[in-house]
């Protein structure tokens, strides 16, 4: 079965989601009135959580996952944070060379979850792509490498019609287009492959949680 070609059009995360996403005082908060933590904290505050993770040399871009929350650091400097996310990666879905920031979250008055695109600029990041709906109900997502065009595709594990099915997708210049869909049925856990035109990936299938992990074949 092939799904539908992902529409571009989403709607915005209000003040009141669950996951707030909050900037450095440079730009204007993608939301506002989230609780617990302020976009004017001093900033060692700021800093620390970059810090504790990050290698040396520091990484250009990282993400640091803290309970719920997660620290969008680039060379030991906070640029976001962003709370309620239940899943992000780090991946070039458009081939430019340059990361883009992917996370997961259930958009507010709804249980479904969407997929946002965050870009980082210098200033800190920007959306790129703002949590339009994938095929199904999507569950969970996983990055499993660089295609052969540079681009990396994104795999996820989505709920159609009661069933679930793993969906390969790739950024078409505007968003993203379903390329492959692969029925997983009643199956609970264990390894499933997706070929998709000369890409194959494994996904590790956990159909309790439900979640996977993925990688290149």
């Amino acid at each position: 079965m092939a799904p539908p070609r992902m529409p571009v059009r989403a709607s915005h995360t209000s003040a009141l989601g669950l996951a707030c996403l909050l900037l450095l005082p440079a730009l204007p908060p993608l939301a506002s009135g989230c609780a617990g933590i302020s976009g004017s904290a001093p900033p060692a505050a700021r800093v620390a959580p970059c810090v504790s993770g990050q290698q040396d040399p520091p990484q250009e871009l990282m993400l640091e996952r803290r309970g719920e929350t997660i620290y969008i650091c680039s060379r030991q400097t906070l640029l976001a944070e962003a709370r309620g996310v239940s899943e992000a990666a780090l991946a070039d879905v458009d081939g430019d060379g340059k990361l883009e920031v992917l996370l997961q979250w259930a958009p507010p008055g709804t249980a479904h979850h969407r997929l946002h695109v965050y870009g980082v600029a210098p200033t800190g990041i920007v959306p790129k792509w703002r949590g339009s709906r994938m095929s199904g109900e999507l569950l969970h997502f996983a990055v499993p490498g660089q295609g052969r065009d540079g681009r990396d595709p994104v795999v996820t594990l989505e709920r159609l019609d009661g069933k679930l099915y793993l969906l390969l997708y790739a950024w078409d210049g505007f968003g993203f287009a379903a390329r492959c869909t692969l029925p997983v049925g009643d199956a609970t856990s264990g390894e499933v492959k997706l070929e998709c035109n000369e890409l194959a990936v494994l996904c590790e299938l956990d159909g309790q949680t439900p979640s996977i992990a993925c990688r290149r074949n």
